[in-house]
């Protein structure tokens, strides 16, 4: 039976997109073992809460210790999901372990989310260490927000509409505004949103793939290559837009009593003079 194993397991993206995933996955009939790693202990009855069938939640560090408790359940046909954030320092290291310990084949595979690194001198280390490691036709790099429901629908309404693909283009399209709202706060990422900012969490990936998806040519094929190669034609070219258009700001010093809740009272934030 296939494994699948989340690090990261007792993070805010396990438990509110992964494992609800998951649970789906099983109730239409997938079966596989799915195993979460985290630092963190959770409690059973948030582990039942998963809803999972089939399912280990497994607490240690990300080291030979921790990670040698995999070795009791797994094989190395297993996808492995790093839910967490991407310093290539814990991700080099898991993978070199887990290595070690042969549970990784030609067979596993590696889902990373984005953030992918934290620029692109770090991006370019991760892919060139998968690279040496002969992992790299075994590496998936995820955003989660292309799973939504209406980014997806952009796909269908741009190239397989056939009003709107021959109305998508200048002559009838003045401009484009992207606008991404959240009805929820930061709640428990804290310690994660500190550390990667906006820019990272939002602009470099979540917005700038919609940008992509409303602005590229329609594709020769709607296979991988050929659809990922429109979108970098959209970011070869030379637009303003990444350097003097976009507005950056934080809140000013000031009396914010007014706000019943502000960013630094969130859980882990570092407050800074």
């Amino acid at each position: 039976m296939k494994n699948f194993v989340i690090f990261g397991a007792s993070g805010d993206l396990a438990k509110n997109y992964l494992f609800p995933a998951l649970k789906n996955l099983q109730a239409s009939g997938h079966q596989f073992n799915c195993y979460g790693f985290a630092r963190s202990n959770l409690d059973q009855s948030v582990i039942n809460n998963f809803g999972l069938t089939n399912f280990t939640y497994i607490s240690g560090q990300y080291d030979l210790t921790g990670l040698s408790q995999l070795s009791s359940y797994i094989t190395s046909d297993t996808i492995y999901y790093f839910a967490l954030p991407t310093e290539i320092n814990l991700i080099k290291n898991i993978i070199t372990i887990l290595s070690s310990l042969s549970l990784i084949s030609s067979k596993t595979k590696l889902v990373i989310e984005k953030p992918f690194g934290s620029n692109y001198s770090t991006a370019k280390k991760l892919m060139d260490f998968f690279d040496q490691k002969n992992l790299t036709q075994s590496v998936f790099l995820v955003d989660h927000y292309l799973t939504k429901n209406l980014v997806k629908n952009i796909i269908s309404l741009r190239f397989a509409n056939p009003i709107f693909s021959h109305l998508w283009n200048k002559k009838y399209i003045k401009e484009i505004n992207i606008t991404a709202t959240e009805t929820q706060g930061i709640n428990n990422r804290g310690n994660y949103y500190d550390q990667t900012g906006a820019i990272r969490d939002m602009v470099q990936n979540h917005l700038l793939q919609l940008l992509a998806l409303i602005t590229m040519d329609s594709p020769l094929s709607f296979n991988y290559s050929d659809f990922v190669a429109k979108k970098v034609d959209i970011f070869s070219q030379n637009y303003s837009f990444f350097a003097s258009s976009w507005s950056i700001s934080k809140l000013p010093s000031g009396n914010w009593s007014r706000f019943s809740f502000s960013y630094r009272n969130f859980c882990q934030i570092k407050v800074k003079n």
